[in-house]
Order: structure tokens, then sequence, then C-alpha cells
């Protein structure tokens, strides 16, 4: 009996560390995605949606470009990886079949509510869907691009001025109405401009200052920021205001690690020029000592010359036969402009031309016997 009550208790207590170890993990989830960023931004907290939609508006007229097209698909990919780093979503783990990031599908793993009202009703349909979908297709769902009149109903409406309301909210825009002759707009300018030059300069540094070189050790949230104002071509807006002359802090450790090396070379410089070798003579030098045959035969090579050795080439039947024509006689008429040349402007006559040889048979027309 002793041993069977040891052996439950043990079931039990390894049953209860496990559960543990899970509730830890869960908490664990939850508590990382919003603590991330808790050194950055102090007093205002924003989503992925709210800090794409932030870079990607004009300060003063409070409104998107016109030509952006790719931003509202940049919108709902913020939800997803938003919803995902709360804990409330994840990717089917990956196969022995290697598939891209956009086709693995979306698993819900808890739907408990996050306070926001986008992604309550993101995580409400990926709830009710059954089958499950993928990354891409989710996208496209919540964008509204289908063409199944039966899923219509994923589309997430005035995604862009529903985020403005909570940034408008936080204090950063403002609302006004723009009139663009044939229409009213509303807009949302920008007012609290150090928390958009913070968020440029947190998006700055990243790539430049604290660069790493390595996505596994750079923050998520940030990584995530950095590809989510690629896809919704809003990051050119981030690097704009900095210059060509002005370099980066690792692009000027780079080169101050290259500044010894162009400094001797320009030592060496100096000691030639004091010892009178000029640079393209030293040049010259080392060619020289690295192909000693080279420069050698002025002519060329050996091939070369016997090709060359061999005479003129004539692309003209009648150039041919009078080169020809003055090797045997040696003698060309007075009147020709240079004797060395072999065509040119002198016209040949009769008497310039070689004598036809007597043939050997006799002609019938010459001897008289027509018939």
């Amino acid at each position: 009996m002793t041993t069977l009550t040891h052996r439950a208790r043990r079931t039990e207590v390894g049953k209860n560390s496990e559960k543990k170890v899970e509730s830890e993990e869960d908490t664990n989830q939850d508590k990382s995605p919003d603590n991330e960023d808790s050194g950055d931004s102090k007093d205002i907290r924003l989503t992925l949606m709210e800090e794409v939609l932030l870079l990607g508006l004009k300060d003063k007229e409070g409104y998107t470009s016109f030509w952006n097209d790719c931003i509202s698909s940049g919108l709902r990919g913020g939800i997803l990886i938003e919803l995902a780093m709360r804990g409330r979503i994840y990717l089917e783990p990956p196969t022995m079949r290697k598939k891209r990031l956009l086709d693995r599908k979306v698993l819900l793993k808890s739907d408990s509510p996050t306070g926001d009202v986008l992604l309550d009703e993101t995580l409400k349909h990926i709830k009710a869907t059954e089958p499950t979908e993928t990354v891409q297709t989710w996208i496209e769902l919540l964008t509204g691009e289908t063409w199944n009149p039966f899923k219509l109903q994923y589309q997430l409406r005035n995604v862009r001025e529903r985020i403005a309301k909570n940034l408008v909210e936080k204090g950063i825009l403002t609302t006004e109405k723009q009139n663009f002759l044939l229409f009213d707009m509303t807009t949302h300018p920008v007012t609290n401009t150090t928390e958009k030059q913070r968020l440029v300069k947190k998006l700055q540094d990243s790539v430049l200052e604290r660069w790493v070189n390595d996505p596994q050790r750079m923050d998520k949230r940030t990584l995530a920021l950095l590809v989510l104002a690629h896809s919704s071509d809003v990051l050119e807006n981030v690097f704009s205001s900095l210059t060509d002359d002005s370099p980066g802090p690792a692009m000027s450790q780079k080169q101050e690690e290259e500044n010894p090396a162009e400094e001797t070379g320009e030592e060496k410089q100096d000691t030639q020029e004091k010892e009178g070798i000029l640079p393209e003579r030293a040049e010259e030098a080392k060619l020289k000592a690295k192909y000693p045959s080279l420069g050698q035969k002025p002519g060329g090579s050996d091939f070369l010359m016997k090709r060359l050795q061999k005479g003129q080439k004539y692309f003209d039947s009648g150039d041919y036969n009078m080169a020809k024509a003055k090797m045997k006689n040696k003698q060309l008429p007075s009147a020709g402009p240079d004797k060395n040349l072999v065509t040119g402007d002198h016209i040949p006559t009769p008497q310039d031309l070689p004598q036809r040889k007597s043939s050997l048979v006799t002609s019938k027309l010459a001897g008289g016997q027509v018939e």
C-alpha cells in the first residue's frame, strides 16, 4: 500500500509541476510582448499598426501619400504580428517540406481579449474560421481582396481612420477637415512631433548605430516594425532626414579602421616622390617583374609576324591582278601619283596591261577558215 501511495503522490507532483510550467510559459508570453518596448516609450505605448501609420502620415498635411497602395496590406499584416507577439495566435510548426512564411497556416492559441478593437475583431474572425487559413490568405481577407462573396464579412473597414482615432486619443494626432476642391477629407496632422521623432530615431539607430548584423539577436518588435515599414512603403520616410555627408557611427568606425591603411599608402607615395620614383614607373616595374617576357618583341607574337610577312591582303580581284602585274613588270607609268602604292587614283591604260601570250593553237578565224 505504501508503494502505491508513493507512486500516486509522485504522479500528482509531476502533473502539478507540468501545469505550473505551462502557466509560467503562458504568463511569460503574455507579459513579454507588452514589456518589450517599455524602455523605449515610457509614457505612450503604440501598437505596430499605429507606428506604421504614424511613419506614413505627413506631418502638416495629415494624410498618407495618394500613390501608396501598400499601406493597407501592411496594416493588416501588423495586426497579425501584434496578435502573435501578444500570444494570441501562432503559426503552424515547420514540417519536412519547407514553406514560405506566408504559406504557413495561422492557428489560434488564446481567445482572451486584448483591449484593442481591431485586434479583438481579427481574433474573433480567426476563431470562427474552419479550416484554418494561411498568412497571405488572412491578409487578403482582412483587406477585402477576395472573389468569394461569402468571405467578405472578414474585411476590416476604415482601418486607417480607426487607427488614427486611437492616435488622436493618445495625443499624437489631431483631427481636421481639408477641402480638395471636389470633396472634403478628414485629415490628422501630427501634433506631438517628439513622439514621431523618437520613433524615427529608434529605427535609424537600429540600422546604423545598434546594427547587430544578425536578425536572431535583434529586438523582435523593432525587427517587425522594420519589415512592416518596408512592406508598407513608408521606410523611406525614416531615412529621408539623413544626409550623404553624415554617415552613421558604424560607418565612421569602419572609416577609422581604414584610415591607418590609407595613411600608410600616402606615406609610401611621399617616400617614392622623395626618391624620384613616380607611381606610374613603380607600377610598370611591378608589371615587368611579374611578366618578364612582356615588351621584348615590339612586333608582337611570332604567329602575328608570320602573318604580316606573307604580304598584303586583297579583298578585290582587280587589286590583286594589278599588284601581280606590278611585281612582274616592275614599271609603273609616270602619271601615277605614287609608285609605292599598289592601288590609287591612277587609271590603267591598255599599254600598262601585260601582253597576252600567244596561243599555241591557231584560231580558225585568224586563218580565214570559216565555213
